[in-house]
């Protein structure tokens, strides 16, 4: 059986590491060592070792061949196949839940769409963006579709972040909330699946083309810049073979 302490030591590194990845404090590609981790967070190995099985169970770390582990850095297509799979899920999602939504859900959508479309900060955007996402996926009654598609939209929030980062606040503001509220307003499951699927499918498109153009196969001199703003709400990237980009940072 776990020692308790060992098991709130894991669930506090677990929590520690999983923020740092998602704000991308600790950017894509970067290695996992366990002995830093150890002694950054005065723990011992051990907590830290089931931590990271922890977060590689849900994709926020990779272990290499060579037994490293690192967080992982996808590419465009990768992040675009990545989105594909959101929309089929969280159009899923959103079928399911229309019918189910209560008069209290939907005021508490408006209430968060209401501050996405004129919030300047980037964090509470965020935060009320997962919010409303959140409330509509549990609705739907569908644990497995639901832990799933949770799970892809982690992975790619370093990425989303990063969007949020280089594209102005009302890009964002301009996102279509208040247009998927309407349709979940009307109550029609079909038309809450196309519409959910279609936003999903958007925001990868707009993601997808914010990463070629700070790439541009490595050769963009934009590039430092965009770093240097991304800094400050920590989303710091760079550049791996030209398409890959590796930030820890649409939808």
């Amino acid at each position: 059986m776990r020692n308790p302490a060992e098991a709130t030591a894991e669930d506090f590194v677990y929590a520690r590491l999983r923020s740092l990845i998602l704000s991308g404090e600790i950017p894509a590609s970067s290695p996992i060592r366990q002995a830093e981790i150890a002694a950054r967070f005065r723990v011992s190995r051990i907590p830290v070792r089931d931590a990271l099985r922890r977060l590689e169970s849900v994709g926020l770390v990779v272990t290499l061949p060579n037994r490293r582990t690192v967080v992982p850095s996808f590419t465009v297509t990768e992040i675009q196949e990545i989105f594909e799979m959101r929309a089929v899920l969280e159009g899923l999602l959103a079928r399911w839940a229309v019918v189910n939504l209560t008069k209290g859900d939907i005021a508490e959508l408006a209430a968060l769409s209401s501050v996405m479309r004129s919030v300047r900060d980037l964090d509470v955007y965020m935060s009320r963006h997962e919010a409303f996402h959140d409330i509509v996926a549990r609705r739907a009654g569908l644990p497995r579709v639901q832990r799933e598609a949770g799970r892809l939209r982690e992975i790619v929030t370093p990425y989303i972040r990063l969007y949020g980062t280089v594209n102005p606040t009302a890009e964002l503001a301009a996102d279509r909330h208040d247009d998927l509220l309407a349709v979940l307003k009307g109550g029609q499951a079909t038309a809450a699946e196309k519409a959910f699927a279609s936003h999903i499918r958007h925001a990868g498109q707009k993601l997808a083309a914010t990463i070629l153009a700070l790439t541009k196969g490595g050769q963009d001199k934009a590039l430092p810049e965009a770093e240097e703003k991304a800094k400050p709400r920590r989303g710091a990237a760079a550049l791996d073979g030209g398409r890959r980009l590796d930030a820890v940072g649409a939808q």
